[in-house]
């Protein structure tokens, strides 16, 4: 296997990524026209910027013409060094305006993005498992406030890339 597997009690693989679907978020508070700023020209289709003049968190990727899943899929395989370079300047990439609508797509792409997703939830929130590796965010009734929070942080080797739709 390319990606390492991991135990209860083992740390693993630095190239750990895990998917979880946030369909609400996507709809409730993701739609709709924005405003950029600090706009440049990324590779090969794609325009870059921030949502603040002052804060560049996270580094946003707009389609300038063609938003189709194929056209991200194929963009994400000819630009994968530019997108972990911009991963790792950043802290956060936050791909917008792409037409993914399914879980299964949101998996596809972040297999294109990252080979050696995780099907395993290490976390302690209850997940449901929609896709082999794509999970809900929580199952937490809406009623209970979500205090802030760094993903799996507790867990003896956190992932290095968590992956929201």
């Amino acid at each position: 296997s390319r990606c390492a597997s991991s135990s209860s009690d083992t740390c693993v693989s630095p190239r750990t990524c895990y998917l979880a679907w946030f369909l609400l978020l996507h709809q409730a508070n993701m739609s709709g026209p924005f405003q950029l700023y600090d706009i440049f020209d990324g590779p090969d289709g794609v325009q870059c910027g921030f949502f603040s003049p002052t804060n560049h968190l996270p580094l946003v990727i707009v389609p300038t013409s063609d938003s189709s899943k194929e056209f991200l899929l194929q963009w994400g395989r000819k630009n994968k060094s530019w997108s972990d370079e911009m991963l790792l300047e950043h802290g956060a990439i936050l791909y917008r305006g792409f037409d993914i609508r399914r879980p299964m797509e949101f998996e596809q792409v972040g297999f294109t993005l990252n080979s050696c997703l995780q099907n395993r939830y290490l976390g302690t929130s209850p997940r449901q498992e929609i896709t082999n590796y794509t999970f809900t965010a929580s199952e937490v009734p809406p009623l209970y406030p979500i205090p802030q929070h760094i993903e799996m942080s507790f867990i003896k080797c956190a992932p290095e890339r968590l992956s929201f739709c």
